[in-house]
């Protein structure tokens, strides 16, 4: 129980508890890592990236991530909904800079989306059973988006409305450099629309506390929890309002889709008061919203399965199992395209630095030129400058496929390596 290290503990006892959190193996080692091959690396790096300029920040935004627990378009299904759970993201996604994020994960594993957004390093080179929050983060400080903005000023806050035990995220945010964590024992606000889960509508309010408060320009990361399964009958205690039918659908299935569809429909309404917040706001702010992965539906894909979305092999193949919403929603004019496509959370944070204007370090330079060949990818999957989907970097260009080898040596000398030249990558 990885995500749950007193539980772990409890129902595993002491010694597999303590064995399950000493995995040394946690990252793919480059064939050829040594401290010559990461300084022909940075080399590379430094010689074709554009030289990192100074900050032409006239004023510094506010920036807001919001990772929305199992955020997904339900309409994809093949069923009809009674109405539309999410029209007022679809207006946003109309107005702002918006897309597709290809999730590391799905069903579940929140934390892995987190590190790659927060960190902008991929979980594809992780061995199986390689964890980032319990094997990696949780052990020392690393370099962050966090501690990037920090540099630049941020008061930086975290936020996530349940136990910090979770993946161990008491550990975790503090080693990425936040100033301030609220789990649900610091957090004013608390209240349930549910059975079991704090509401994305007080997570808002948490939210827009922390920027009113802040007398800096605040950085804040909220994870939300609301949509989190199960999907069971009884959770908004018959108040739900979405009715779905389908062919060949059994009730079973019609009732989850309906009670998760439900919460998709509370998410929406409070990301449009999120924005409509924001807009009042005299700081300028910008907010990321995203989801981390699709829902488990039914044991075995069996929703999935019923309303011919897929099954076990296209899940394997198909990047529509991957792919959630992804907006960036403002105040101010950012620059940021309005048509994202698909992308990695790994290059939300190279996005950011790169439209705020803040001076730029060579790892975010590397992966905003790398976004150009490889926007998004994940374990044997690979999408190409082109939007082709491919599963093997030997597919993508000769640049693509170089541009990821030297990443993944990146990747690894930061965070299981001598750290040889992260020093020179993030100065």
């Amino acid at each position: 129980m990885p995500w749950n290290q007193q539980n772990n503990y409890y129902y595993n006892g002491p010694v597999i508890g303590m064995i399950s959190n000493i995995k040394t193996d946690v990252l793919q080692e480059p064939d050829d890592y040594s401290e010559e091959a990461m300084a022909k690396v940075a080399k590379r790096i430094q010689s074709k990236e554009e030289k990192t300029q100074e900050s032409k920040a006239e004023v510094k935004p506010n920036v807001v991530f919001v990772m929305n627990e199992t955020f997904w378009d339900p309409t994809k299904l093949n069923v009809t909904f009674s109405e539309d759970p999410m029209k007022n993201t679809r207006e946003l996604q109309k107005k702002y800079p918006s897309g597709w994020s290809l999730s590391p994960s799905f069903g579940g594993e929140t934390a892995n989306v987190e590190f790659e957004a927060l960190t902008s390093y991929s979980l594809s080179f992780f061995n199986p059973g390689g964890l980032p929050y319990q094997h990696v983060l949780s052990k020392k400080e690393y370099p962050s988006f966090v501690s990037y903005l920090e540099k630049q000023g941020y008061a930086t806050t975290a936020m996530h409305p349940n136990s910090g035990m979770l993946y161990m995220r008491r550990n975790v945010y503090p080693n990425l450099g936040f100033d301030q964590v609220k789990f649900i024992d610091q957090m004013k606000h608390t209240q349930k629309d549910n059975k079991e889960f704090v509401s994305d509508e007080v997570v808002v309010d948490e939210v827009l506390d922390t920027l009113r408060q802040s007398k800096k320009p605040a950085f804040v990361h909220a994870v939300t929890i609301a949509n989190h399964l199960p999907y069971s009958a009884d959770k908004y205690n018959g108040q739900e309002t979405i009715k779905v039918t389908g062919k060949g659908l059994s009730p079973e299935m019609q009732k989850e889709i309906e009670i998760y569809a439900e919460g998709i429909k509370r998410s929406d309404a409070a990301l449009k008061r999120l924005n409509d917040e924001i807009q009042k706001l005299d700081e300028p702010t910008i907010v990321v919203f995203w989801g981390d992965h699709l829902p488990a539906l039914g044991q075995n894909l069996q929703a999935y399965k019923e309303t011919g979305f897929g099954n076990e092999k296209t899940q394997q193949t198909s990047q529509k199992f991957y792919e959630t919403p992804l907006l960036f929603l403002s105040n101010y004019d950012t620059k940021i395209d309005k048509n994202l496509g698909t992308m990695s959370p790994i290059y939300i944070a190279p996005t950011l630095a790169q439209s705020l204007g803040y001076k730029s370090n060579l790892f975010y330079d590397q992966l905003n030129q790398m976004k150009t060949e490889v926007p998004a990818f994940r374990s044997n999957m690979y999408i190409d400058s082109k939007g082709k989907l491919v599963d093997d970097p030997a597919a993508l260009s000769k640049k693509a496929a170089k541009d990821l080898q030297d990443y993944h040596e990146v990747e690894f000398d930061t965070l299981s390596g001598k750290q040889y030249e992260t020093h020179k990558l993030y100065k």
